[in-house]
């Protein structure tokens, strides 16, 4: 692969202008988890992990949700690139109509069978108690979710990158008031604990759904249509639809299903184990803020090329991205192996718990570049260009066919719990030499919207 300046001026540009209001709305939110874990956190271990398997239905749900709109957002880019308002409006009608289908069926399993859900990922039955009320109040924000994400994503892929950072922050802003008031009983408010962050997730996500809906209306931005503009479909657009959508959803379906039984494995290495998996779940998320909003925006960047028939451009770009993702790999790597320790010691963990977090700390260091690439390569890239069912195929298959058989291997040996992440690590590398194969070939890029009329 030919190396590309990566920091060259348009570049640079093009992409920061999209990537960081991503990145200071994705920081702010892994902030804001990194709040729910401390204030949770005093109420001891079994409530961190309660809470931990508890929001694993929520990332289950999320990631089906990621995968319909990601794969629709290939579309949304690819319109945009040549202004095709009608296009982007009756897409968002396919994303809104999944999206509430896929949030009602995770609100009904969460409040009909919330022990079976939790069983999945701990044997402990007060951890199991006390995450049922958490799951149940956290599943009706399913909906809100679904609505509020279909929204950022269109803004997203038309250069209307602000508005989903502003409802980020209004969400966050009642998320932390709320969980003041509900998870302490503070100025009359009944003392709720682990139900009362639940609640305050709720109305954050309330928050976060009239925002962005009511600002995308009252600016009269792409997303805002009308019931008719929304749900005007045909067989031949559906077709193209499905042809790149199914395979994401199916992607992230089988990835989140197979990432979750993740937590299951921890979980067989005690609660201590699980409760010091969470924390640094939420440290580690900040350090890797930049990589998801690069690869976000990377799509919207090499689709809108793709789009208007710039397909060399859209090459360069994908090869400057790559360079630029290895070299911050390895400086936010370094970074978090500097500040493991300041990091914990904001969290109220048992002593086991914050030994087994700083080995865990050391480790995700270790891997930091293959996670920062397959995010790029997966999302940014390949998905861009249309080439979902290859990528899907890669992504599935590395998390089943390595990362599971390695980590439950590891904890049935009884392992230290640095080295079962490290097994399970080894779906990254993987993935990752098996994408850069597939970007280098070049069959990665397919323009999904040519003859499409509006």
């Amino acid at each position: 692969m030919r190396i590309h300046n990566p920091f060259s001026k348009d570049f640079l540009a093009a992409i920061g202008a999209i990537a960081l209001p991503m990145a200071v709305q994705q920081l702010v939110m892994s902030g804001v988890n990194i709040i729910d874990v401390l204030m949770v956190g005093t109420l001891g271990d079994t409530a961190i992990a309660a809470a931990g398997i508890g929001n694993q239905i929520f990332f289950i749900f999320s990631l089906f949700l990621f995968g319909a709109y990601s794969g629709a957002s290939v579309f949304l880019s690819q319109f945009w690139g040549k202004r095709d308002v009608p296009n982007i409006r009756r897409t968002m009608g396919y994303m809104l109509a999944v999206g509430m289908f896929l949030a009602l069926g995770f609100l009904a399993a969460s409040e009909l069978c919330p022990a079976f859900l939790l069983g999945w990922y701990s044997s402990d039955p007060a951890v199991i108690e006390a995450g049922i009320p958490y799951l149940k109040w956290v599943a009706f924000s399913y909906p809100l979710n679904a609505l509020a994400f279909c929204y950022a994503f269109s803004c997203r892929c038309t250069g209307h990158v602000r508005l989903p950072m502003a409802a980020s922050f209004s969400a966050i802003v009642t998320n932390i008031v709320f969980n003041y008031l509900l998870i302490y009983g503070k100025f009359g408010f009944p003392r709720l604990e682990l139900a009362g962050a639940a609640i305050a997730t709720l109305l954050s996500r309330v928050m976060e759904a009239l925002t962005i809906i009511g600002a995308a209306y009252i600016l009269r931005l792409p997303a805002a249509g009308t019931p008719r503009q929304f749900f005007r479909f045909d067989k031949e657009f559906a077709l193209r639809l499905f042809k790149i959508c199914v395979p994401v959803i199916a992607n992230e379906g089988f990835w989140a299903i197979g990432t979750t039984f993740y937590t299951a494995i921890y979980g067989m290495l005690g609660t201590a184990a699980l409760a010091a998996v969470q924390v640094v779940s939420s440290i580690v998320n900040l350090f890797t803020v930049f990589a998801r909003s690069f690869a976000n925006a990377a799509s919207v960047l090499l689709g809108n090329r793709i789009g208007s028939g710039d397909n060399d451009g859209a090459r360069d770009y994908a090869n400057r991205s790559i360079w630029l993702l290895i070299l911050s790999g390895a400086l936010m790597g370094l970074l978090l192996l500097a500040l493991r320790t300041p990091a914990l010691g904001f969290f109220a963990l048992s002593d086991e718990g914050r030994d087994l977090a700083m080995r865990l700390l050391f480790v995700n260091a270790l891997v930091m570049i293959p996670s920062y690439m397959n995010m790029l390569l997966v999302v940014g890239i390949c998905r861009s260009g249309g080439d979902t069912l290859w990528s899907g195929i890669v992504d599935v298959a590395t998390v089943w066919l390595l990362g599971l058989p390695l980590g439950f291997l590891g904890a049935k040996l009884h392992l230290s719990v640095e080295l079962v992440f490290l097994l399970i690590s080894a779906e990254n590398i993987g993935k990752m030499i098996l994408c850069l194969w597939r970007v280098r070939s070049g069959k990665w890029l397919h323009n999904v919207i040519e003859g499409v009329e509006s």
